[in-house]
C-alpha cells in the first residue's frame, strides 16, 4: 500500500512538472506593428531556451481582417537570416482569419538550455496589401534577445517581437526546471535546487506513509 501511494504521488509531481515547464515562455506584449511581411523581406528574434526539447514557437501576426495568400515560413537557426537550419514550419496564411497567435511545430530540439538561437519568418509570395504583418512590443521587454529585420517596410520601433516559446522536456529535466525555479532569486540554502529536491521527496514519503497509516487504522 505505502508503494502504490508512493507511486501514485510520484505520478501526480512529475505530470504537474511536465505541464509547469513546457512553458509558454517568451515576450507577451503585443502593442506596435513592423510592417508587411512581403516578398523578399524578413522579421526575425533572437532567444535563450530555456531547456532542451523546444519544439513550437508561437508568433503574434496582424490580419487585419484582408484576404491573405501565400506561405509563411518560420525558420530557426543560430544567426538571423542565414542557415543551416535547426528547424523549418510553415504556416498557410489563408488560414490566418484575426490577429493572434499563430502556431509553428517542428521536431523538438537537442539544443540545451542557455543556448542562444534565433528565429525568424518569410513569406516569399506575398505582396504590399496581400501580407501578414508581425506585431511586438516598443520597450526591451525581453532581456535575452533582441528583434531583427531585414528589409522590412517598416520596423515600427520594435524592439522585441511579441512569441512564446513551448517545450517537451523529459521527466528528469522537467523536475529540474522546476527546482531551478524555486531556487531562483532565493539567498544563501534557499537558493540551491537541491534543497527542494530533498523537501519534495520528503514530502512524498510522508505523505504516502501518512496515507497507509490511515488505511491500515480503517481496515480498507
Amino acid at each position: 500500500m505505502l508503494a502504490l501511494t508512493l507511486a501514485a504521488l510520484a505520478a501526480i509531481v512529475v505530470s504537474g512538472s511536465l505541464q509547469a515547464a513546457s512553458g509558454p515562455y517568451g515576450q507577451y506584449t503585443a502593442q506596435a506593428a513592423t510592417g508587411e511581411l512581403v516578398a523578399g523581406s524578413q522579421a526575425g528574434q533572437s532567444f535563450v531556451t530555456d531547456q532542451p526539447g523546444l519544439y513550437r514557437i508561437d508568433v503574434y501576426l496582424g490580419h487585419y481582417q484582408r484576404p491573405i495568400r501565400g506561405m509563411v515560413r518560420l525558420h530557426v537557426t543560430a544567426l538571423p537570416f542565414a542557415g543551416p537550419d535547426l528547424a523549418l514550419a510553415t504556416l498557410d496564411a489563408a488560414q490566418v482569419q484575426t490577429d493572434g497567435f499563430e502556431s509553428f511545430e517542428f521536431a523538438p530540439l537537442d539544443e540545451p538550455a542557455g543556448q542562444p538561437l534565433c528565429f525568424w519568418l518569410e513569406a516569399p509570395q506575398a505582396q504590399p496589401d496581400n501580407a501578414l504583418t508581425v506585431i511586438g512590443a516598443n520597450s526591451d521587454s525581453y532581456p535575452n534577445g533582441r528583434a531583427f529585420f531585414n528589409n522590412l517596410p517598416a520596423s515600427g520601433g520594435v524592439q522585441d517581437l511579441t512569441f512564446r516559446l513551448y517545450y517537451q522536456p523529459g521527466a528528469g529535466q522537467a523536475l529540474a526546471t522546476v527546482m531551478q525555479r524555486l531556487a531562483a532569486g532565493r539567498p544563501a540554502a534557499f537558493g540551491a535546487p537541491q534543497l527542494y529536491a530533498i523537501l519534495m521527496a520528503g514530502y512524498l514519503l510522508g505523505a504516502a506513509a501518512l496515507l497507509a497509516l490511515v488505511v491500515s487504522r480503517l481496515h480498507l
